[in-house]
Parts: C-alpha cells; structure tokens; sequence
C-alpha cells in the first residue's frame, strides 16, 4: 500500500519541506521513509533549480537592456552636448557682430536721423543717407532677435545636454545594478544546482539500502503505474476512435438516404445498351482496411480553443518518456519542464517552475479546458498539464516517467490555472 501510494500521487512536495535528516537508517523501514522524503526533496530542489534558472536568463535580459540603454543615452548625451556647444558658437558669433554696431555708436557714429539732417551737403544728399541709415537699422534689428534667438537656443540645448548626462549617468548605474543581479543570479543557480544533485544523489543511495522485498515492491508499483496511464491512453484513444468512425457512419448513411441530384442519369444507367457492359445490382461492400499492427497514436483532443489543444496533444505524444531532474525534453523532462515543452508547441512561453507557474490566472477544476495547467502540493511544488476527459499528463518520477493520470491522482491539492493567449 505504501508503494502503490507513493507511485499512485506521482509529482513533487512542497518547497518548504524539511531537509532528510543525516542519520544513518538503522532498518529497512525507516530507509523506506528517507528514500520516499529523499525523493522529495530532489523534485523539490529541482524546481527550485528551475526557478533559479528562470531568474537567471531574466537577470541577463535585463542586464543586456540596461547596457544598450546606457549606450544610447550615452551617445544621446555627447549629441546633445555637440549641439549645445555648436549654438553657443552661433549666439558667441552674434554678439561680436553686436559689439561691434555698439562701438561704433558710442564713438559717434551718425546713426540719428537729425544728425543727418545737420551734416547733409543737400536734401538730396539727406535721403540717401537716410535710406542707408534705415537699411543698417533694419540689419542690425535683425542681427539683434537672430542673436538672441541664437542665444535662448544655446541655453535650450545646454539644459538638454545635462538632462542627457544625467540619464546616462543613470543608466550607467541601472546597468551596472542589472549585471550585479545577474552575477547573483547565476552564483544562485549554481547553489541550487548543487543541493538539487546532491538530493538526487541521496535518493539513489538511500533506493540501495531499501530491503530487496521493498525494492521490488517500489518496481512494481512503477511499472503499474506506467500500465495503467498507457491503458489509460490507449482507452482515451479507442473511445475517441469509435466516436469518429460512428459520426462517420451517420455522415455515410445520411448522403445514401439523400435524393439523386441527376435522376435522368439514373434512368440511362439502368436501360443501358446491350453492348455495354451490365451494372452490377448488389456489388459488396469495399473491405475496411485491415487493423495496422503500428503502435496507437495518442489519442486526440478536443474542447477549448486551438492553442491549448496543440499543448495538450503535445504532451500526449510524450506519455511514456522518461523523467530527469530539471530536464527540459525532449525525450526526457521534470514536471515543469514538461508543460513548458508542451506550451512551446504552440509558440507560447510560460515560467519554467512550478511554483512559479502557479501564479498564473486561476480556474476551477470543473472548468478545465485542454492546455491548463494543474499545480499540486502546498506550497506548489509540481505541475501538470490538462487534456480533457478528467485526466493531466505528468512528469511523475525517474521511477515512473511520464504518465496519463486522473486530475487527482498526480498530486495532493490539485488546483488549476489558465495560460493566457
């Protein structure tokens, strides 16, 4: 009973199970007990292996972003300052132009009007250095806004140039902090690499001091388990084959009742000419193809929408494939790393952990469509995928690999979650 239990709940524990303990078991039942907590922590240490990996790969993208923004607004910021400096020389260009006309008036230029009119030889003489007059005044009103126009945009473009400094010194600073995160990301992944071998390694080690009558208890409760999801699948299958070829049937037998669309046609066939070769008036009925001995396709899914249905088969073409600590397929997966292949199937990413997963958009159970997910254990610590009919594809153990098992037969605390489109 213990063995078929430990098989039949298939999935991992909650991540804030206690650590095996290091004391040597004195008896074959207690080294029964740490085997089964051993295994435990190894799902557990895996998944917290994939978070790890998770929060890495973010860690880097992040950091890769922040050092591209540093570059732009680096490189936005020596622009603004080329711009800055070139209006600075405009408005520097200006002002001389502008010391100048005031020098020349301090010394006594005859700029005014009536000092014209008291210098000219002639009233001739008066308008066309009037006329000149008008002209310069015009010009240099002119040289006055473009300068100080010149100037207001040299002060704009010098506070654009700071604003620009500062967000790059910012973005020194984001990217610097990003690359740290990722440095911390990876050190920690690291770490949970080596617990997560480490609590594989304890499982085997502790599997070898299991009695033999144990041993081949827990053997045949895996190999169970793998016969009944095949049943399981090949059951799902034929169910969904007879379906078929019953609708099939319906569709046949609804075009022979249906009237002939050509009804002189039929009258030439039957008073054919003599020379013609006769019509046979009960031909049998064509063979059906003889049954293929090939193995069963898994069987199909239908409900919900598309996407989910190209997960769902995904996963179903993968019952029977093995189990491996964070292993991310294809022959080959951990509970996570099974939904996440399956989803990828049909173009769409979702986090590689369990417990991560499980902070996806929440649905019933009696609401399940193919492709949502099923979080088990609390706090979560295995998943699997939904494919109609009641039953979840799961990435079990390396004893049991992946199998097709009732909604709550992979894991305590079932709950599910919709993966959004």
């Amino acid at each position: 009973m213990a063995a078929t239990t430990l098989f039949g709940l298939i999935g991992a524990l909650p991540a804030a199970a206690d650590p095996v303990g290091t004391d040597e078991p004195g008896t074959a039942s207690e080294a029964k007990t740490a085997w089964e907590e051993s295994q435990r922590q190894a799902e557990i240490s895996a998944e917290a292996l994939n978070g790890a990996k998770q929060a890495k790969a973010d860690a880097d993208a992040a950091s890769k972003k922040a050092a591209a923004a540093q570059v732009a607004a680096e490189k936005a910021a020596g622009t603004a300052k080329t711009t800055a400096e070139k209006a600075a020389a405009t408005a520097k260009s200006y002002q001389s132009d502008l010391d100048q006309f005031a020098s020349a008036t301090f010394r006594g230029a005859r700029t005014g009007t009536m000092s014209l009119l008291l210098t000219a030889d002639s009233a001739e003489d008066f308008l066309d250095q009037a006329t000149a007059v008008e002209r310069v005044a015009a010009d240099t009103h002119a040289t006055m806004d473009t300068a100080l126009q010149a100037k207001a945009d040299a002060a704009t473009e010098s506070t654009k140039a700071a604003s620009a400094a500062v967000t790059a010194t910012q973005a020194a600073t984001e990217a610097a902090t990003a690359a740290e995160a990722a440095t911390k990301a990876e050190t920690e992944a690291a770490a949970k690499k080596t617990a997560m071998d480490t609590a594989v390694s304890d499982a085997k080690a502790l599997y070898d001091k299991l009695s033999e009558e144990e041993r081949l208890a827990a053997e045949r409760a895996a190999e169970q388990a793998r016969r009944e999801s095949e049943a399981r699948a090949a059951a799902l299958a034929a169910q969904q084959a007879a379906a078929e070829e019953a609708a099939a049937r319906e569709a046949a037998a609804a075009a022979a009742a249906a009237p002939s669309t050509s009804a002189a046609a039929e009258a030439d066939t039957l008073v054919a000419p003599a020379s013609e070769a006769p019509v046979s008036e009960a031909a049998p009925p064509a063979e059906e193809p003889a049954p293929t001995t090939e193995a069963a396709a898994p069987p199909a899914v239908s409900g919900g929408d598309q996407l989910g249905q190209i997960a769902a088969q995904a996963a179903l073409t993968k019952v029977g494939a093995g189990y491996c600590y964070a292993c991310d397929g294809p022959d080959a997966f951990d509970c996570s790393g099974l939904t996440t292949w399956a989803w990828g199937q049909a173009g769409i990413g979702i986090p590689r952990a369990s417990y991560l997963q499980a902070e996806l958009p929440s649905v019933p159970l009696d609401q399940l469509q193919p492709g949502d997910l099923v979080t088990y254990y609390s706090p979560v610590s295995h998943v699997a995928i939904y494919v109609g009919d009641g039953m979840v594809v799961s990435a079990a153990t390396y004893s049991v690999g992946v199998v097709l098992v009732p909604v709550d037969g992979a894991g305590p605390n079932p709950t599910g979650h919709r993966v959004p489109r």
